[in-house]
């Protein structure tokens, strides 16, 4: 797939199928990411370097409070996160949108090697390691555009893409705070090297942008991202010098500044919880949308939805529910005559044929349940020889919705 034909499924989605709402609750897990760097040599010959490898797997290691108490952690780039929020999509459209408010904790993990290797404290030392966090908060919009029904658990398959915007906050580990005048001491009989942030903020406006594929349950109950995100401080995390020491002599300087920007993989997990539909203002038509009071059919009133016109004596009908299945069952009568009964709305059409009488005709749609979603909805093809109507017919338990066929002579 292209990046046009990926972005061409999230701008256009249009069918027949109704509009839904859900409140959304998740959570969020990211591990084994990048996080460049930017070494500057300032003086001197000796320069620290960049690992090989540029991706970093979470690991367990030993840092220190700041009291140096040896606490085991974990470090790597790695990301933690809690959303709630709010999605839906619109009628006649299988794209979902989503707007979220998010609460991430990252990791940035830093592994630098130095130009050679000394003793200190009775270890050799020649590589550093480091672990700066940040928390934020912010919101975050994405899109779902529908690719087609997966192979595997009966889920519905979305490519997607979030962006979001909100607040970082950095600090070390625990207690420790990101600030100017952080240093560490490593020279022991003139040889080593002398750590000193010369510059660090507490916080910055950070940006995230994902992209991946989305799986959903049918019931859109559950739902599971899998995706690539980035997240960029706008504001640089810190900037730390290196002083290199032999005989008690400055051989070089370094500066190593960290911008904070991660890329690492994600995956999203949200449970949905369905709101009641928004109830439409319509502008009813006289034709098309009557209501006839005084005619009813198995004690409930019948609701004109559609009016037709046809010249033949048998009409074939096939229904299905074009939206998400619910439960709904159903029952047609023609002319207060029962022609199907207890039919289930799934995706799967329904086929069968009514007669026409010369004149009016009433085409019923009986509602035996309200399903888990009321009202009762049903999206009907009308075949009348080569021209073919769709017509939507909603029911509920006390009005049935009817399409008034007109049989000419």
């Amino acid at each position: 797939m292209t990046i046009f034909q990926f972005f061409s499924i999230l701008l256009a989605q249009k069918d027949s199928i109704p509009a839904e709402r859900y409140f959304t609750v998740g959570f969020n897990f990211g591990y084994y990411g990048y996080s460049p760097e930017k070494i500057d040599q300032v003086s001197g010959e000796d320069r620290m370097t960049l690992p090989s490898q540029t991706f970093s797997k979470p690991q367990i290691t030993e840092v220190y409070d700041n009291y140096y108490n040896p606490i085991i952690f974990i470090t790597g780039d790695k990301s933690f996160g809690l959303n709630a929020g709010y999605m839906f999509r619109k009628k006649n459209s299988k794209s979902y949108t989503q707007l979220h408010f998010e609460f991430q904790f990252n990791s940035v993990y830093t592994y630098l090697s130095a130009p050679w290797h000394w003793l200190y404290d009775g270890n050799y030392w020649g590589a550093f390691l480091y672990n700066l966090k940040y928390m934020k908060y912010g919101f975050a919009f994405e899109k779902c555009g529908y690719l087609g029904q997966g192979k595997h658990f009966g889920n519905d398959v979305y490519a997607f893409y979030r962006v979001g915007l909100g607040q970082s906050f950095h600090y070390r580990h625990l207690k420790m705070k990101n600030e100017v005048g952080y240093s560490e001491y490593g020279v022991e009989d003139g040889t080593g090297v002398i750590l000193t942030r010369i510059q660090a903020s507490s916080w910055s406006i950070l940006g995230s942008a994902e992209i991946g594929l989305r799986y959903m349950t049918t019931n859109k109950l559950h739902g599971v991202d899998v995706g690539i995100v980035a997240y960029h401080p706008f504001t640089r995390m810190y900037t730390d010098q290196y002083e290199y020491f032999q005989n008690y002599e400055s051989t070089g300087v370094n500066h190593v500044k960290i911008q904070g920007t991660t890329f690492i993989g994600n995956v999203r997990y949200s449970y949905n919880i369905k709101l009641p539909p928004k109830q439409e203002k319509k502008e009813i038509d006289v034709e098309e949308h009557e209501l006839i009071a005084e005619h009813s059919v198995l004690g409930r009133k019948m609701e004109i939805q559609k009016t037709l016109s046809s010249s033949r004596k048998k009409l074939k009908i096939k229904v299905w529910d074009a939206g998400d299945t619910d439960g709904d069952i159903i029952s047609f009568l023609i002319n207060g005559e029962i022609v199907e009964t207890n039919i289930p709305l799934i995706r799967k059409k329904k086929t069968f044929k009514v007669p026409l009488n010369v004149g009016t005709n009433y085409l019923v749609m009986h509602a035996e349940n309200l399903g888990s979603i009321p009202p009762n909805t049903c999206s009907m093809l009308v075949k009348d020889g080569r021209q073919k109507i769709t017509v939507k017919l909603e029911s509920g338990m006390d009005y049935s919705g009817a399409v008034k066929i007109v049989r000419k002579k």
